[in-house]
């Protein structure tokens, strides 16, 4: 059974739009700053708080919250950064169609390698439960357990390399990315896990923007478009209506402000409403 998903389609459409893992080449990956204590733009406790909204026609309405934060923990007696996205329709459309959608992601605190990631979603009758573990053996592979109201339970193997992530861990690694070395126009390939499969998009950075946040003005930015797929693997044009966009602060925390994407009859968006606990003060010196 196919469901609509909005609150997923969301979070991937937009925290996935900074996965990119091939720059100039198909075996290099985005270039990344040296990933250490000083480096990282983001600290436990850090916590971001987002309004997402949908466009249907001239309507325009607030429909669901997103919180992303990340602390430390332990994981098989390693050090890890354990992040979490929980997101829920607001109180209003709940009466229309209850959407739940929690995702957990845990992460080597030396390099960044994503190490489990977990979804649980509710929306109506609906339910999942996906774990996902990573396996840097001799044979790298991500060793999934699928789970759901439709199809029941599933374990398959999945693809990994060095540029493979979920919609959560990679969300932290590339905002360590070395912005400083990209120009406008340069594009990337990216890889997630979604489902039962590895899929992938096109990256383009566009340069900088400035974005209008209710809570703190004026914010500079990166601006980011990402290509959609086509059936035979190339990838649309940059001015096809199927593209989305999102857009990272321009300074040392490079947290996300706003994001658009299209969906099958309108569009949604999102923008950072409030942010607690951030390693610098959001819109200060650019990394």
């Amino acid at each position: 059974m196919k469901r609509s998903m909005i609150f997923l389609t969301i979070l991937v459409l937009s925290f996935l739009s900074f996965v990119s893992i091939y720059a100039g080449g198909p075996n290099r990956c985005v270039p990344l700053r040296p990933v250490t204590e000083k480096n990282l733009p983001f600290q436990s406790g850090e916590k971001l708080y987002f309004g997402i909204y949908t466009k249907v026609g001239l309507v325009n309405a607030n429909v669901a919250k997103a919180v992303l934060s990340v602390d430390t923990t332990r994981l098989n007696g390693k050090v890890v950064f354990h992040s979490r996205v929980d997101g829920r329709i607001n109180k209003f459309y709940n009466a229309f169609f209850k959407v739940r959608e929690n995702f957990s992601a845990w992460l080597d605190a030396e390099d960044m390698r994503p190490l489990k990631y977990e979804r649980d979603t509710r929306e109506g009758g609906y339910t999942a439960h996906d774990i996902y573990v990573y396996n840097w053996d001799e044979i790298p592979h991500i060793d999934a357990q699928l789970d759901n109201s439709s199809k029941g339970r599933r374990d398959i193997t999945l693809p990994l390399d060095e540029c493979t992530f979920d919609v959560v861990s990679l969300f932290y690694r590339v905002r360590n990315l070395d912005v400083l070395r990209l120009k406008d126009n340069d594009d990337f390939i990216m890889s997630f896990v979604l489902g039962s499969k590895v899929k992938k998009n096109k990256l383009v950075y566009m340069g900088m923007d400035t974005v209008e946040l209710e809570e703190y003005g004026p914010v500079d930015t990166y601006k980011f478009g990402i290509l959609a797929a086509r059936p035979d693997g190339t990838f649309e044009d940059e001015s096809a209506d199927s593209n989305m966009f999102i857009w990272f602060s321009a300074d040392q925390n490079r947290v996300p402000v706003r994001f658009m994407a299209p969906f099958s009859f309108g569009a949604v968006s999102g923008k950072l409403n409030t942010c607690a606990g951030l390693k610098f003060p959001l819109g200060g010196k650019r990394l």
